[in-house]
This record gives C-alpha cells, structure tokens and sequence, in this order.
C-alpha cells in the first residue's frame, strides 16, 4: 500500500491522512518513502509506546515532587492552628467522617464493621 492509497482505503480526507502518517512516523512506529510504507515490528513499537509512557510519568512525577516542595515551602510558614480544620458538634463531625470514609455504606459510628444504622 502507497501513501496516495489511504484516503480512499479509510475514507479518510488526504490532510487527514497526512497528519495521523506524520504522528506515526515521529513516533517510530511507521516508515515511509514516496512509494511505500512500512509499519514498525509490533515488538518494536510497543517497546517505542512503553519508553513514551515512562517518560511521561517520570515528568509526572518529577512535577509532582516540585509541587510537594512548593507546598511544603507554603506551610512551613503557617501555624500548625491553620492547617487543621477544627469541626464542632456532633452532625458536623458525623457529616465529615462521611465525607472522608473510603466506605460510605459504613456507620461513623462502628467503622470496623458493615452497620448501616445512622
């Protein structure tokens, strides 16, 4: 198959085409030539998209760590009094232990066992 044979194979308009074969072939995963493509080994480009993937989350978690400072940098200058919210009254409380409860069909009450009593 030919390049000039994919818009009418995929019904797919020739800018179309182009594009998604430019974003497969910066990424490794298909060769071209004026006459001819050719598509990556699956082992190849699988190996390429898994590389991409942890680069991704190597940034991901770098930011992560930034922020982490960042945040700890902000706090350090607060009043322990400021960064804890201090709830009063019983429904209030009853309210945020829902709110932060993994399971919410659990009584704030008895959070070791299933009772749905409220």
């Amino acid at each position: 198959m030919t390049p000039a044979d994919l818009p009418e194979t995929t019904n797919l308009s020739t800018h179309q085409v182009r594009r998604a074969l430019r974003q497969l072939i910066d990424r490794g995963l298909v060769t071209a030539s004026a006459d001819r493509l050719a598509v990556t080994p699956p082992d190849v480009a699988l190996n390429v998209l898994l590389m991409e993937a942890e680069t991704e989350l190597e940034r991901a978690r770098l930011h992560a760590v930034r922020l982490a400072d960042r945040h700890r940098q902000a706090a350090g200058s607060r009043f322990p009094a400021e960064l804890v919210e201090i709830v009063h009254g019983s429904a209030e409380i009853t309210r945020r232990a829902e709110q932060i409860s993994p399971d919410r069909t659990r009584c704030p009450r008895c959070p070791a066992s299933r009772c749905t009593t409220r």
